[in-house]
C-alpha cells in the first residue's frame, strides 16, 4: 500500500469545523446544574468543575464529539460524559445503548432523536452503564492524541474491556494500544484509507500517521517543514551523503535517470556482512555504516555494557533494535535514511514507509510464516546501492529487482517471471520438484500436528460448547499442503454439520464471539481475529505450541466434503497430486489476485474431467449411490460407497508425464472463453453463462436443479456472473470460487498460461 500516491480528499475534513454542530454552547449556571450522572442530587458548589464538557485533543473532539451536538444530547440524557460518538459522516455509536447508527448522513436531528428515545433514557439511569462509560472516557483521555484518533473503532464492553468494531475482538484496556499497533488492526485501517470513499471513519490520516505512514498532504507539509530545518542538520546530512557516494563510487542520485543507467549500474550487497555474529555492531546494516563511527561500546561498573553515541551525547541500551532506531529515527544529527532509501519485502510483497515501518516489519516475531520451508534459509536483507532500495528476499528476489526499471510494463507482461523459468528449466528439474512437493504434502498428512491441534481446539472450545466436534479440512488434509499451510477447521457446536442449525449470519457472529471467550484466557492461542464479512465468517488464531495458524468456521460441513472430494480425486488419478502442486507453485510466482489455491485445484480437476481422466461430480454420485446422498444445507455431496478400484474402471489413467499434462493445461486455459462459459466440475464440462440469466435459469442442465430449488428458498443466493472468471464450486452451485476476479487478472492469467505452454514446449 502506497499512501503517498493515494488521493488525499480526507485532508479537507480534518481541519474544518462542522458548521452543523458549531453553535454556541450555553454556559449559564442554571443549565450546568441540570447535568448529572443519572440521579437528581443537588450539585455541590465545589464540584462545579466536573460539569464542564470533557476535553479531548482539540482536533479529535471537534470531529468525534462536536461540542454543539454534545450539548444538545446532554440536555436530554443529563450525563456529563459523552454518550454518543460520531465515528464518521455516515456512522455513529451510542456508548450506553451499545447500538450502531448508520445512514447516508448522520444528522444532528437523528442523534438527538436517539437521545430522546426510551432505550437511551433507560440506559442513562443504569449505574453500571455509567461506570462503564466513565471508565471508557478516562482511558482515552489519558492517551496520546494519535492514539485517541483510534477510539472511533472501540466501544465499551465491560470494565475493563472494550470491543474493537473494526476487528470484532474483545480487548482488555491494558492491551488496547498493543491491539492498535497489531498487523490486523493496522491492515483494516489501511484498507479503509484505500477505499474510494475515505470518509467512512474520521481521522484516518492521523491514524496512519501513528504507523509512520505518510499521506500525500503530510508529505507536502513535511516538504515545507524540511525547508525550515536548521543549518546544522543540513550540513551534517550533506556531508555524510557526500562521503557515502564517494566511498561507493556511485554518483549522487538524480531526480530522474534513464533505464539504461539504472540497469547498467545496479550494485547489490548484503545489508549485514556477518549475520552469524552476536555482536550488535555487526548487525548494523551497511546503509548505516557512516553512522557506526559515532558509536562505541562502554562498560558499566556492574559488568553490563551500553552503546555510546558521541554525535548525540547519549548512552543507549546494547540492543540492536534500539541502536538502529536511534540512528534512523531518534536524532536529527544523524542522516535521514527515509529520504534516501526505499524498503521492499519481496516475501510479503510489501513496500514499507521508512526505517520505522521497516524495523517493525523485520522485528515481528512471526514474520514470513507462509514462506516455503526450502526458501527460508536463503532469504536475507540486501541493499541496492544504485537505486537505494533495501530488499528482503533471496537471489530470486534480486533477479526480479534487476530488470524492474529496465523494461516497460508491456515488455514485462510478455515475459515469464524468473521463478517460473527456474521451475520449468528442464523436464528433469520439473519432475524432481513435483516429487519433492508430493513428499512434503505426504509428510504433512502423516505428522500428528493436525490431529493434536484439533484435539486441543476441541478441548478449549468445550468451555463454551460442551458437545462440540471439530473437523479439519483444506490443503493440509487433501494432500496439497505444506508445513506452512494454515489449518482449516469446521466447528460443529451441535447438529450443524448438515446445515440444520445456526446458519444465519447473526448466528455465526454469536458463535465466533463465544469462541473468542473460550480462547481469551488460554495462552496457547494468540492473534485472534474475526472475519465476519466473509461469505462464511471465520475466526483466525495462532496455536503457539505447534506454531500453526488456524481458521475456524462455524457454518456447516460442506467444506469438509469439498476436501474429501479433492483427496478422492488425487487417489483416483495418481498424476493429479503432482499436477495440482506444480500449478499451485506456478501460481505463487504469477501472483494472481482473487484466485486461491482451491480454485486452481478445481480448475485442474475440471481439465482432467474434460479429458476423461476423472469423473464429474454428478457421475460419481450416480456410481456410488444416488439414492443414499449426503445433503448439506440443501446441496448434494457424495456418499463414497464403492471401492477406489471399482471407480477406476470408469476413468483413463493419464499415460504421459506431468510436464506434458502441465503444457496441455496451460494451452487449454490460455484459449478458454471466460466471457462465455463457466467452469463446472459438477458436470465435467463447460456451461454457457447465458443459461444462468435467461428464463430465470430454467434452461440450465437438469443436473443443476438443486440450484433452482435454492433460488426459491428463504435465503436465495444467485451465482455471481458479473465476475470476469467463473469457476463453480463442485457442490455449492451458487458459489463462484473466482467471483472477485477482474478483467486484468484474466488477461494476465491467460497470457502466463500461453507463455508457460510455449516454454514447456521449447524445453
Amino acid at each position: 500500500m502506497d499512501c503517498n500516491e493515494a488521493d488525499s480528499t480526507m485532508n479537507n475534513s480534518f481541519g474544518d469545523s462542522d458548521t452543523e454542530y458549531s453553535e454556541a454552547i450555553p454556559t449559564t449556571s442554571g443549565e450546568q446544574n441540570n447535568l448529572h450522572s443519572g440521579n437528581e442530587k443537588n450539585v455541590d458548589v465545589n464540584s462545579f468543575r466536573f460539569n464542564f464538557p470533557l476535553r479531548y485533543d482539540e482536533l479529535v473532539e471537534s470531529k468525534v464529539y462536536p461540542p454543539g451536538l454534545m450539548w444538545g444530547i446532554r440536555r436530554y440524557d443529563k450525563i456529563k460524559d459523552y454518550t454518543i460518538q460520531r465515528c464518521g459522516p455516515s456512522r455513529a455509536s451510542c456508548l450506553i445503548c451499545h447500538c450502531e447508527m448508520n445512514g447516508l448522513r448522520i444528522s444532528k436531528h437523528m442523534l438527538i432523536g436517539h437521545a430522546m428515545g426510551q432505550r437511551h433514557i433507560n440506559a442513562s439511569k443504569s449505574e453500571t452503564v455509567l461506570e462503564m462509560l466513565q471508565f471508557y472516557h478516562n482511558f482515552w483521555l489519558n492517551q496520546e492524541p494519535l492514539i485517541q484518533t483510534h477510539q472511533v473503532y472501540f466501544r465499551p464492553y465491560s470494565i475493563p474491556t472494550f470491543r474493537c468494531a473494526l476487528c470484532l475482538e474483545i480487548v482488555h484496556a491494558e492491551g488496547v494500544v498493543s491491539h492498535i499497533f497489531s498487523d490486523t488492526h493496522k491492515d483494516y485501517v489501511i484498507r479503509n484509507y484505500n477505499k474510494r470513499d475515505r470518509k467512512e471513519y474520521y481521522l484516518i490520516e492521523l491514524q496512519l500517521q501513528l504507523y509512520g505512514i505518510k499521506t500525500e498532504k503530510q508529505n507536502e507539509d513535511d516538504k515545507q517543514n524540511k525547508e525550515e530545518n536548521n543549518k546544522t542538520k543540513k550540513e551534517a546530512k550533506e556531508k555524510i551523503k557526500k562521503k557515502q557516494y564517494t566511498d561507493s563510487k556511485i554518483p549522487p542520485r538524480r531526480k530522474s535517470a534513464s533505464s539504461k543507467e539504472l540497469t547498467a549500474e545496479h550494485k547489490i550487497i548484503r545489508s549485514i556482512e556477518r549475520p552469524e555474529s552476536t555482536d550488535v555492531f555487526d548487525h548494523i546494516p551497511n546503509r548505516m555504516k557512516e553512522q557506526r563511527k559515532y558509536l562505541t561500546r562502554k562498560s558499566l561498573p556492574d559488568g553490563s555494557a551500553v552503546v555510546s553515541c558521541s554525535l548525540c551525547k547519549i548512552d543507549l541500551k546494547n540492543d540492536l533494535k534500539i541502536v538502529r532506531n536511534h540512528i534512523s529515527l531518534a536524532s536529527p544529527a544523524h542522516v535521514d535514511l527515509n529520504e534516501i532509501y526505499k524498503y521492499y519485502c519481496e516475501i510479503c510483497n510489501i513496500w514499507e514507509q521508512g526505517e520505522m515501518g521497516w524495523s517493525r516489519h523485520n522485528f515481528k516475531s512471526k514474520r514470513h510464516l507462509n514462506m516455503a520451508e526450502s526458501r527460508k534459509p536463503n532469504v536475507t536483507e540486501y541493499e541496492c546501492t544504485t537505486c537505494k532500495t533495501v530488499i528482503f528476499g533471496d537471489e530470486l528476489s534480486l533477479a526480479r529487482h534487476l530488470p524492474k526499471d529496465g523494461r516497460s510494463k508491456k515488455e514485462r507482461s510478455n515475459q515469464l517471471p524468473d521463478g517460473v523459468k527456474l521451475l520449468f528449466k528442464s523436464k528433469q528439474d520439473l519432475l524432481a520438484e513435483g516429487a519433492n512437493l508430493v513428499a512434503q504434502a505426504e509428510e504433512v498428512l502423516t505428522i500428528p500436528d493436525t490431529r493434536v491441534c484439533c484435539e486441543k481446539l476441541e478441548e478449549a472450545l468445550r468451555e463454551q460448547f460442551e458437545n462440540c466436534k471439530v473437523y479439519p479440512f483444506g490443503s493440509r488434509i487433501s494432500g496439497i499442503g505444506t508445513k506452512s499451510s494454515d489449518l482449516d477447521v469446521f466447528v460443529d457446536t451441535g447438529d450443524m454439520y448438515y446445515g440444520q442449525r445456526n446458519q444465519d449470519p447473526s448466528d455465526q457472529v454469536t458463535l465466533i464471539r463465544k469462541a473468542i471467550k473460550a480462547f481469551a484466557k488460554n495462552r496457547d492461542y494468540e492473534n485472534q481475529h474475526a472475519v465476519s464479512t466473509a461469505r462464511t465468517p471465520i475466526l483466525k488464531l495462532h496455536y503457539v505450541p505447534l506454531n500453526l495458524d488456524c481458521d475456524l468456521s462455524f457454518k456447516h460441513g460442506l467444506s469438509v466434503e469439498n476436501t474429501k472430494f479433492l483427496k478422492y480425486c488425487l487417489e483416483l488419478q495418481p498424476i493429479a497430486q503432482p499436477f495440482i502442486l506444480l500449478v499451485k507453485k506456478w501460481s505463487s510466482y504469477i501472483l494472481l489476485e482473487c484466485v486461491n489455491t482451491y480454485a486452481f485445484a478445481v480448475m485442474c480437476i475440471f481439465y482432467l474431467q474434460v479429458n476423461g481422466f476423472l469423473l464429474s461430480v454428478e457421475r460419481l454420485r450416480n456410481l456410488h449411490n444416488s439414492n443414499n446422498l449426503t445433503i448439506i444445507n440443501g446441496w448434494k455431496a457424495i456418499t463414497y460407497s464403492l471401492s477406489l478400484e471399482e471407480i477406476k474402471k470408469h476413468i483413463k489413467i493419464y499415460p504421459r508425464s506431468v510436464d506434458e499434462l502441465l503444457k496441455e493445461f496451460f494451452e487449454y486455459f490460455s484459449k478458454f472463453d471466460f466471457n462465455s462459459y463457466v467452469v463446472c466440475p459438477l458436470l465435467g464440462r463447460v456451461v454457457n453463462r447465458s443459461l444462468f440469466e435467461t428464463n430465470s435459469g430454467q434452461d440450465l442442465p437438469k443436473e443443476m436443479n438443486d440450484y433452482l430449488v435454492q433460488l426459491e428458498g428463504d435465503d436465495p443466493e444467485v451465482f455471481k456472473l458479473k465476475s470476469f472468471m467463473c469457476v463453480q464450486d463442485p457442490f455449492d452451485l451458487s458459489h463462484n470460487l473466482t467471483k472477485a476476479v477482474q478483467q486484468g487478472t484474466v488477461k494476465n492469467f491467460q497470457n502466463m498460461c500461453k507463455l508457460s505452454a510455449k516454454h514447456l514446449a521449447f524445453n
